[in-house]
């Protein structure tokens, strides 16, 4: 597998059809937990059938190490159960000794308030280690009618020219969102589509899967208990 390739088997031994659902733990914004960041199902398995005769069936999810930077509108305020996709994406790096982290400029197509767009002719400030940023300016309002969000997204292993978000934030003008992604995920069980934003406490057992300090390739059992191991 390339450096940044990782791979999760779930191997369904629960007798019962299972979708599986992948979701990225919170990335850390402004150097603390913050609570206004929404986590969208970044992938959902097909319906793995229930263990028969001794067989197992499995769902296989593939992740590609690198961070974008995202911007899009909701068709309602972020929260559970709100579906949303990107509009558009910028690829990242962040900060580091050898590295400067990216920081763009969101602002809105025309300065009209209400279609956002990445600036790409303003040069900002690099990002902190570990991190990106994004500056938002003041041609919107909070709140607005279409519901600008910005945030963190990673690529579609089935579509490259994708972008799916991972993590959403609602846009407020005049506003710098500093955002630490972590290299950690989490699988349950669960029937959402992909960027649909989940409330983590209410999806059941989940099993965190750690990258950053793991092999690239991991696979975990559900059991019939509705664990994994």
């Amino acid at each position: 597998m390339a450096a940044n390739q990782y791979e999760i088997t779930i191997i369904n031994k629960t007798d019962l059809d299972q979708q599986y659902l992948l979701f990225q733990t919170s990335p850390t914004v402004n150097q603390k937990p913050d609570p206004t960041v929404f986590i969208n199902v970044y992938q959902a398995s097909p319906v793995v059938p229930a263990t028969s005769g001794g067989e197992s069936s499995r769902a296989t999810f593939n992740i590609i190490q690198q961070w974008y930077a995202i911007n899009g509108t909701s068709p309602s305020p972020l929260n559970a159960n709100v579906t949303v996709t990107t509009a558009e994406s910028e690829p990242v790096t962040l900060g580091g000794a050898s590295n400067e982290g990216t920081t763009l400029a969101l602002t809105t197509v025309k300065s009209d308030g209400e279609d956002p767009k990445f600036d790409d002719s303003k040069t900002l400030a690099t990002a902190p280690n570990g991190s990106f940023q994004i500056v938002a300016d003041s041609t919107f309002k909070y709140p607005n009618q279409n519901n600008i969000f910005l945030g963190l997204g990673a690529p579609d292993p089935l579509d490259p020219t994708s972008v799916l978000p991972t993590a959403t934030i609602s846009a407020v003008p005049g506003n710098t969102k500093t955002i630490w992604p972590h290299n950690k995920w989490y699988i349950s069980t669960g029937s959402f589509e992909q960027g649909t934003i989940i409330d983590v406490q209410t999806v059941g057992t989940t099993q965190i899967v750690d990258f950053e300090a793991g092999l690239p390739k991991q696979t975990f059992t559900n059991n019939s208990d509705g664990t994994y191991t």
